[in-house]
């Protein structure tokens, strides 16, 4: 494939940043919706106040999220990356709040933001701040995505990609909360983009990014057998040859190193905590190994943790393979780290990953089987990229109605409905979440978008947001709209 020159790049990744940006702007909720998302925010604010790590207990959920030091201290007991980043978004919240009280306090009266925390506004507005800043995070794994991309595919390959993970997948309903799969994943595409640029520098970069990954979420060092070969042998990742001047030793050292510093910050961090360098705060409350078929089918297609609807865009991939495929090793190695992350969920009893929207143990690998099928795509024809954009705008609109509820409300009345059958969670399989949703909440389906809710209480923020979101689809639009630079560059 002809090289995309670097300013191509840039536009064209820009450009996906900030169309997934301004969808994700329309459909931001600015309120929390699970108490994993309350436990991080949580630990956040503790830092920025008072600058501990211990937290309080949540109302109605006293026994989740945490774990009990010895001297009777609460911790939370998921990874620190995503605190420790929303410390400058509460910080701000709190610097700004004489400014933003007008805008936003007559809209905290939502049933919807009345859960988990104080009513206060402060509050309110710490956790606003911290979503919106999470919501850029997926955003920017969005465009990283699609420089990758353009490093094995055309440009509007690239971009029709990008945006069917960004508006096809339930990638776009985690956009909404404050959980680490966000992070995590912007951080693994990031440390592979580094790989791809094949330098000293890069290598320590992607080190450095892998660590934070694992940081964010411990699942991710599921990823660090196959960095490693893309880090040591350059040439299954990159299209450039590998540089000759940089011995097998010393990548592997520039590579490791920063990874390892970011493990062992890790151990610190829980020794802290817990006297254990290994105890992220279960204590012995973490799932375990099981032999069940269950799991292996129901996150394919069950209707309440399948792929198969809550990733729709998947299906269209075929529409993409126009010429035989390249660089097999390559895509075998992206595909093998699907497969070991999806065996690894299938043997353990907490696979389904609780009350949340999807598979959610699976999201951080969607974003590889994009980079697979990126191998596979040529130049499509008038017919094919129809069929793309029709089947984009399809599961776009079949995700909007995913997007726009509050899952544990959903699930919350679901699972009253079914409390009483002993078969609770294989109903719950089979209680399609996307294809139900009306059916189970009758006339009450609501629209939980804070913008929208402003429209219809008359409120100006609407208008900002219009404004905000319109300014971004133009920024958008005129970054693919610029002549690019005849100058080609090194991948």
């Amino acid at each position: 494939m002809k090289p995309v020159a670097s300013f191509t790049r840039t536009r064209y990744a820009l450009a996906a940043f900030l169309l997934a940006a301004a969808v994700y702007t329309i459909t931001f909720s600015g309120h929390l919706s699970s108490p994993d998302s309350e436990v991080v925010l949580r630990t956040a604010v503790s830092l920025a106040t008072e600058g501990s790590l211990a937290i309080e207990p949540i109302q109605s959920f006293s026994e989740f999220g945490y774990g009990k030091a010895e001297d009777g201290t609460l911790y939370s007991v998921f990874g620190p990356a995503v605190s420790v980043l929303m410390v400058p978004a509460i910080l701000l919240s709190d610097a700004t709040l004489p400014l933003t009280e007008p805008l936003f306090k007559p809209l905290i009266n939502r049933v919807r933001f009345l859960v988990y925390y104080p009513s206060s506004y402060p509050e309110h507005m710490r956790r606003l701040f911290a979503l919106f800043v999470n919501m850029l995070i997926m955003a920017a794994a969005v465009g990283v995505l699609c420089a990758i991309l353009l490093r094995i595919t055309t440009p509007a390959n690239a971009l029709m990609l990008s945006c069917m993970f960004a508006f096809g997948t339930f990638a776009w309903a985690y956009s909404r909360t404050l959980f680490s799969e966000p992070l995590a994943i912007f951080t693994a595409l990031l440390s592979l983009l580094m790989l791809m640029r094949n330098t000293p520098k890069s290598l320590a970069a992607a080190g450095l990014a892998l660590g934070i990954s694992c940081t964010s979420h411990i699942t991710s060092v599921l990823f660090i057998p196959f960095y490693i070969v893309f880090a040591l042998w350059p040439n299954t990742l990159s299209e450039t040859p590998a540089d000759s001047e940089i011995p097998l030793l010393r990548r592997a050292i520039t590579f490791i190193a920063p990874l390892a510093m970011m493990l062992i910050l890790l151990g610190v961090y829980n020794y802290i905590r817990f006297d254990n360098p290994f105890e992220t705060g279960r204590q012995g409350n973490y799932g375990e190994f099981f032999l069940n078929p269950t799991p292996w089918w129901a996150l394919l297609v069950s209707g309440n943790k399948g792929l198969l609807w809550y990733a729709p865009a998947l299906l269209a991939l075929p529409l993409f393979f126009t010429r035989a495929l390249r660089r097999p090793t390559t895509v075998v190695l992206l595909l093998g780290i699907v497969l070991l992350r999806y065996v690894f969920i299938c043997v353990r009893n907490d696979w389904s990953g609780g009350f949340c929207v999807g598979p959610r143990f699976l999201l951080p690998v969607l974003p590889f089987i994009f980079i697979a099928a990126g191998y596979a795509a040529g130049k499509l024809s008038p017919r094919r990229r129809w069929l793309a954009l029709a089947t984009l705008l399809v599961t776009m609109s079949f995700m909007t109605m995913i997007v726009s509820m509050d899952p544990l409300m959903y699930y919350s009345i679901i699972r009253d409905k079914i409390a009483a059958d002993p078969q609770l969670q294989w109903k719950m399989l089979w209680t399609s979440f996307p294809l139900s949703m009306p059916a189970n909440l009758q006339n009450n389906l609501p629209t939980d978008f804070l913008f929208v809710w402003a429209l219809r209480t008359g409120h100006p923020l609407w208008l900002a947001a219009v404004g905000a979101v319109m300014g971004l689809l133009y920024a958008a639009m005129k970054y693919l709209g610029l002549p690019g630079n005849t100058k080609e560059t090194k991948s």
